[in-house]
This record gives C-alpha cells, sequence and structure tokens, in this order.
C-alpha cells in the first residue's frame, strides 16, 4: 500500500506544484504580468534552498544509507545459459581479508 501511495504522491506532485506557482503568479503579477522583486527573490531563495537540500540529501545517502554498506564485490550483470543473470553483491568470506598467497 505505501508503494502505490508513494508512487501516487510521485506522480501528482508536478501537478501540485504547477497549481501552487500559477496561484502564486496570478495572485502576485502586477497589472502588466511582472512579478514584484519581493517575490522573485523570495521564489529564487525557495528554489536554491530545495537544491541544497537534494544535494544534501545524496550525501547523506551515499555516506550513510544502503548504497555505503555492500555485501562485497558487485559481480555485474551477464547473459548466459540462455537468459540474463542479474548483477549483484557477493557475501563477503572470513577469507576476502586475507593477503593472498
Amino acid at each position: 500500500m505505501s508503494g502505490v501511495l508513494a508512487r501516487l504522491l510521485l506522480f501528482l506532485a508536478p501537478f501540485v506544484l504547477f497549481a501552487i506557482w500559477l496561484w502564486v503568479m496570478r495572485r502576485t503579477a502586477l497589472g502588466d504580468g511582472r512579478i514584484p522583486p519581493r517575490v522573485a527573490r523570495r521564489i529564487t531563495a525557495t528554489g536554491l534552498a530545495l537544491i541544497v537540500v537534494t544535494v544534501v540529501g545524496f550525501i547523506v545517502y551515499g555516506l550513510f544509507g544502503e548504497a555505503a554498506r555492500p555485501e562485497g564485490p558487485y559481480v555485474p550483470a551477464r547473459a548466459g545459459d540462455g537468459g540474463i543473470e542479474s548483477g549483484h553483491f557477493e557475501k563477503k568470506t572470513d577469507n576476502d581479508d586475507a593477503p593472498p598467497p
């Protein structure tokens, strides 16, 4: 259920943001269609803040998320035995840390 809800929210997000933008533009635009400088600065600051939050989120996820804890070496996808074997991480064994002979 939460997967369906997440996909639905991701689908609807652009439409909701466009509706908010349209409402703000109609409410704040001057008679000739120009946006007051105060509103333009707020929109710019909000956009920059969203970009910064996104970049920080990517960095935090990369450092502390699932991607930072692979179980072992990555084995890429390959074709064989009449099908495609998907890529995966191999499990680490106790011998992986030992130096080669």
